[in-house]
C-alpha cells in the first residue's frame, strides 16, 4: 500500500460483468480506490479540463470534492457546474424547499474563492443523469466512502459514473475518520 506520498493515480476503468454487479462483487476499480489512499483519475483523454462537473448531495463528502473541484477550476481557468440528482419525491420524501439545500455549502465555498458556478438539478437515477451531464464536461470530480458497497440496489455512484462517463472522472476515496 502506498502511504504518505503526494500524487494522483491515473488508470482506465475496467468493465465489470453484469452478474458481478448484481451480486455486489467489488470491482478492480474499487480495490484500487480503496488501497492507494490517493485521488484516482479514470482518464478518458478529455483534457484540457475547461468544463468541470461537481455532483453534490446531502453527504459530508461534498466538501472535500468541492475543494478539489474549486482548486482545479481556479488553476485551469475552467467553468464549474454543480449538479444534484435526487430520487423521485415519492421515494426521497423531500419537500420542494429541501431540494436545493445540499448546494448551500458549495455556493458558500464558491463565493469564498470567487469562483462562478452553474447549478443543475434533476430527479431520478443519479448514475444515468450524471453520465448524461458528463457528456457536456471534460472532468467530473466525485468523492466516495472507502469500502462502499456496489450492488444493483446500492450502487457506488462514483465508480459507476467513472466507468460509464465519456469524460475523465476524478474519484476521491474518503475514510470515515477523516
Amino acid at each position: 500500500m502506498i502511504r504518505n506520498l503526494p500524487g494522483l493515480v491515473v488508470v482506465r476503468s475496467e468493465p465489470r460483468p453484469w452478474f458481478a454487479r448484481m451480486l455486489g462483487r467489488r470491482a478492480h476499480d474499487a480495490h484500487i480506490c480503496d488501497r492507494v489512499n490517493r485521488p484516482v483519475l479514470f482518464s478518458r483523454s478529455s483534457q484540457p479540463y475547461k468544463r468541470i462537473l461537481l455532483p453534490v448531495s446531502y453527504s459530508e463528502l461534498n466538501i472535500p470534492a468541492a475543494e478539489v473541484a474549486l482548486d482545479l477550476t481556479r488553476q485551469m481557468q475552467a467553468s464549474l457546474t454543480a449538479m444534484n440528482v435526487d430520487h423521485p419525491k415519492f421515494i426521497s420524501g423531500l419537500e420542494d424547499e429541501d431540494v436545493h439545500e445540499e448546494v448551500v455549502p458549495i455556493r458558500r465555498l464558491c463565493e469564498l474563492y470567487e469562483v462562478e458556478r452553474q447549478y443543475r438539478h434533476a430527479w431520478g437515477n443519479p448514475v444515468r443523469h450524471l453520465v448524461r451531464e458528463a457528456a457536456e464536461h471534460d472532468l467530473v470530480v466525485m468523492a466516495r466512502w472507502q469500502g462502499s458497497p456496489d450492488s444493483y440496489f446500492n450502487p457506488d455512484v462514483a465508480l459507476r459514473v467513472a466507468q460509464q462517463a465519456p469524460c475523465s472522472v476524478l474519484v476521491l476515496t474518503r475514510t470515515r475518520d477523516r
